[in-house]
Parts: structure tokens; sequence; C-alpha cells
């Protein structure tokens, strides 16, 4: 289709569009080079300055109404990670493919056809609950279990043998749950769904917030192999309560503590605890 592809739109589009095109289309086959030079990633440069410098012929011929698109930033890096990493002539979109299929197709089949795109959404709403179901219950059996009978250890009133028995007693990771019926509440709803990373940045001043959550899933989802990246969209709730477990140092039977939202901070602004003794 690519070698065709300008001979079937010279003489039917504007000049702007062409030039778009051809300037699109160089970039692709210099990118496809199995060995590059300064001269070919200079030619590079041109194409994809060429493709940028007509690309508002699309706008104004009322085509699109804008180029925020992954793929046409993504070009941007190419001839600096050719020059770090290599050529790129072995890979390939078999992966967004991938998911493409995981993510649209299957959830178009889910459907009834009528009014699909609602319907794809809560569809991959509870695909992506039964994944974490699932993450969780795997979480769950790879824990160590815990004997409170002590069945294994014997009882032969030998104390060299009791000394064993309690160290390894502990060496046992204990979990214990308290009995706490909500953890935590937070609404039902939040108040600002799918609020992009950049008005993360600018209306809350959360600039390390992508990285810190990076960090967290890093540090305490281990299972977790897919990351945030800054094309995802976050839910903002005003506030949720969390209810501490008993700290007997402190005397506390129960502890809630409230982190409430507010425009400008990254975090939460306000914490009130309030302790029932």
């Amino acid at each position: 289709m690519q070698k065709v592809y300008l001979g079937v739109l010279a003489g039917v589009v504007p000049a702007k569009v062409l030039a778009a095109a051809r300037g699109l289309l160089d970039f692709i086959y210099y990118a496809q080079y199995q060995s590059h030079t300064t001269k070919t990633l200079q030619h590079m440069q041109e194409a994809l300055d060429l493709f940028h410098a007509n690309k508002d012929a699309f706008v104004d011929l009322d085509i699109r109404e804008h180029f925020n698109i992954p793929k046409l930033h993504s070009m941007l890096h190419y001839i600096i990670s050719i020059q770090n990493l290599g050529s790129v002539d072995g890979l390939n979109s078999e992966g967004p493919e991938r998911l493409h299929i995981d993510y649209a197709k299957k959830g178009y089949r889910a459907s009834n056809k009528n009014d699909y795109l609602a319907q794809m959404a809560k569809w991959l709403q509870r695909q992506e609950a039964i994944d974490l179901r699932t993450m969780y219950l795997r979480w769950c059996a790879e824990l160590l279990p815990y004997d409170e009978t002590d069945e294994d250890v014997p009882d032969n009133g030998d104390n060299d043998n009791e000394d064993s028995a309690e160290a390894d007693n502990h060496d046992q990771v204990t979990i214990e749950i308290t009995n706490v019926t909500e953890p935590y509440c937070v609404a039902k709803a939040p108040a600002f769904p799918n609020t992009p990373l950049l008005r993360l940045e600018q209306a809350y001043g959360a600039s390390e917030f992508l990285p810190a959550l990076k960090t967290f899933i890093q540090e305490n989802l281990t299972s977790h192999v897919i990351l945030p990246n800054e094309y995802d969209r976050y839910n903002i709730y005003n506030n949720i309560r969390v209810i501490l477990p008993s700290n007997l140092m402190l005397v506390i039977a129960n502890a809630r503590k409230q982190f409430t939202r507010h425009p400008g901070i990254a975090m939460a602004s306000e914490a009130a605890i309030t302790c029932s003794l």
C-alpha cells in the first residue's frame, strides 16, 4: 500500500497534503534501515520536519481537529533512540495490535452491537476487576500458612527441642487481621473521573505523582508487570477515610484518619485524626 500511496494521491489532493504524506512515508522508510549514518539520520529529520510543516492542511480541510496522537509524538524520539540504542529494524507493532484484539475486538463481540462503546467500557471494567481479583488470590496463595495448634512441635520435655521450636516460631511470619469490616471508606463515584496526568501536575501540583506511583507499585506489587504512564487517566476523590489498626503503645482502640484533597497541593493538604480511647 505504501508503494502506491503517493501515486494515488498525486493530482487529487492539495499540495500540502501530498507533501505531508511524502514526508511521513519517507520517514517510515528511513526508520526501516538496518544501519544508519549521519546523512541518513539527517534525511530522516528532514522528512519529519516536512510532515510537521504541512500537517495543518488536514486541520484546514476539517479532516482532523488535532494531532495529539501518541504514535506521532513517539516519532520525535526515533533519531535519538537510534543514536543511543541502534537501528529499529527489528521492532514491530505486534504488541499494540495484540492489545487491540484484547481490548477492542473482544469487547465489541461481547456487546449486542447497539450502543457498543458503553458496553465495551463496562466489559473492560469487569475484565480488569477479574484480573485484580485473580492477582489478589494468587498473592494470598503465596502467603505462609500459620498453624495455631503447633502439632508439628514434639512435646518430649527436651529443653533443646523447645529452644529450637521457639527459634522456628520467631522465624515464622504471622499475619494478624483485625476485626474491621471496612478498612477504608471512599465515595462510590470519584469527584473528578478520568483526570489526565497533566491536570494532576498543573491543577494540584502533583509533579512527582507518576514516579512515586511507579516506585510504590514496584516495591509493593511485584507481580504487577504493567506500570502506569503519562497517557493514563486517574480518578480523583475529595477525601478518603482509613481506619488504622489498634496501637497498644498509644492505648488507642480505634483510629480513623481522613485525607482531604485541596487544589494546588500535590497530595493531602489536611489530615484530621479522630481517636476513640
